[in-house]
């Protein structure tokens, strides 16, 4: 009877003990689950607003070209086309008094080559027009762009001269009724271009008639 006793008392023991380490086990994963979720959790915000702070920066970095400074780039060559520069708001043809009247008072006025122009940011823009005419013909820009950099934004030009007047070879391209014509300039150090933009030679010639 003793034994049986004995017996019994042990059994419910033995099984308290299974209860409470069984009870314990499921404890300790309850909140190793919970703490994996938990940084999961923290690692996935810092993500979010790492990505946040990233987007701002790009976005703070972004500046806009400003109207008026012309930009060699990829569009150059359809904008051209339509009679304008990228950039520069004036299109071939329009008069000397609507520029004044919008960029003010040049920064010089002179004549070149039988022709007559008015300049502005130091001469980088120079707009010509012909003796006793006030409509412009020509937009020349300054460019530190060289041969090679010209020639991958825009890729090969229509034609490729040599001037004996110029220290390397002259770039043409032709736009619809118009023509980018790039010539080679010296300068303090080594040399740069200056892009003449103007009706082709074809609508020149029917213009002067």
């Amino acid at each position: 009877m003793l034994r049986k006793r004995i017996y019994a008392l042990t059994s419910i023991c033995f099984g308290l003990a299974i209860l409470l380490m069984n009870s314990g086990c499921s404890t300790d994963t309850t909140t190793s689950q919970e703490t994996s979720v938990n940084k999961t959790t923290n690692q996935s915000d810092e993500s979010t607003q790492a990505g946040k702070e990233k987007g701002e920066k790009k976005e703070i970095e972004k500046e806009p070209f400003q109207e008026g400074k012309f930009v060699l780039d990829e569009e150059t060559l359809a904008i051209g086309a339509n009679g304008k520069l990228t950039y520069i708001p004036f299109a071939l043809g329009t008069q000397k008094a609507e520029i004044i009247s919008k960029w003010g008072k040049p920064t010089l006025e002179s004549n070149r080559n039988g022709a007559d122009y008015f300049s502005y940011q130091n001469e980088a823009i120079r707009f010509y027009h012909q003796v006793g005419s006030k409509e412009v013909t020509t937009i020349e820009v300054a460019l530190n762009q060289s041969k090679k950099e010209i020639i991958s934004i825009l890729g090969k030009p229509d034609q490729e001269i040599s001037d004996p007047f110029s220290p390397g070879s002259d770039l043409l391209y032709l736009t619809g009724d118009y023509e980018l014509y790039f010539t080679q300039v010296e300068v303090n150090e080594g040399s740069t271009y200056r892009l003449h933009y103007r009706w082709n030679e074809e609508n020149r010639i029917k213009r002067s008639n």
